[in-house]
């Protein structure tokens, strides 16, 4: 079942955000930090322009983390994910997240973001096409990866 989290799930969303976080190499050298997390995912939880959806099948098996805030520089939102990690039926908890933000006024600009490469990153980025986002420039980092 895809729903919108609540707190007793906390917990579980923390361990599939470690899972991601070890399997990125974006971010998998940064020591994560449990608490400020789910300080982070709580002030989420209630907050009107932010989503945490889940995929609850016999426990949590995927999360999607994302805001939505006010452009710096035009009218309307930038509505972006956080998190989005998936063990299983992630196409649909990516719908219901769609589903949230698509409830936002226009304009808006919604951003996904892919911070992991290989095989996951190309079927993730086809997934994302079929959904009609489009593929703009690309991500570079630097620092401790």
């Amino acid at each position: 079942m895809i729903r919108h989290a609540c707190a007793q799930d906390l917990e579980e969303i923390l361990d599939i955000a470690t899972a991601a976080h070890t399997l990125s190499p974006t971010y998998q050298n940064l020591p994560p930090n449990r608490d400020k997390a789910r300080e982070s995912i709580s002030a989420l939880l209630t907050n009107p322009m932010g989503y945490v959806g889940v995929v609850d099948s016999d426990g949590i098996q995927g999360v999607l983390v994302a805001v939505a805030a006010e452009s710096w520089a035009h009218d309307g939102l930038i509505v972006s994910d956080l998190l989005f990690y998936a063990r299983k039926n992630g196409r649909s908890l990516l719908s219901h997240y769609l589903d949230w933000a698509d409830g936002f006024p226009q304009p808006k600009i919604n951003l996904l973001g892919i911070s992991f490469g290989g095989v996951k990153a190309e079927r993730t980025e086809q997934l994302y096409q079929r959904l009609g986002f489009t593929k703009v420039g690309a991500q570079f980092i630097r620092g401790d990866v």
